[in-house]
């Protein structure tokens, strides 16, 4: 990890606008889809912030591992912090240590299932 790269323990906002997001206060929109949410996620609903914990960054891979510990920070208090500046085109995927189902439901809207299973009649 290069000198002011993101390191153990750094903090970082994840701030959702529908099938996208921004880290902290950067104008790059990253898409939902490289979130390793484990659920079939369409978007997530209006001013939802998650407050994260960095555990490692691989900047070769551009893969964030984070803990969640805020699963509903108040927009009102997102500020500009260390991190502000980081160049975060190279996130390519973020893995979670571990999700709380119930924080995750209430953040988000679900795909809907379109592939309903058909019945077959058996005819006798």
């Amino acid at each position: 990890m290069k000198a002011g790269q993101l390191k153990s323990l750094d903090e970082l906002m994840l701030i959702f606008n529908g099938p996208s997001f921004y880290v902290n206060n950067s104008e790059n929109f990253l898409s939902i889809d490289c979130l390793d949410l484990q659920l079939p996620v369409q978007e997530f609903k209006d001013g939802v912030v998650w407050k994260l914990r960095v555990n490692e960054y691989n900047e070769e891979e551009g893969e964030l591992f984070a803990e969640i510990i805020d699963y509903d920070f108040p927009l009102s208090k997102v500020t500009e912090i260390k991190q502000g500046l980081f160049y975060f085109y190279g996130i390519e995927k973020v893995k979670f240590r571990s999700l709380d189902t119930a924080g995750l439901l209430k953040s988000v809207i679900l795909k809907s299932n379109l592939h309903q299973s058909s019945k077959r009649r058996r005819i006798i």
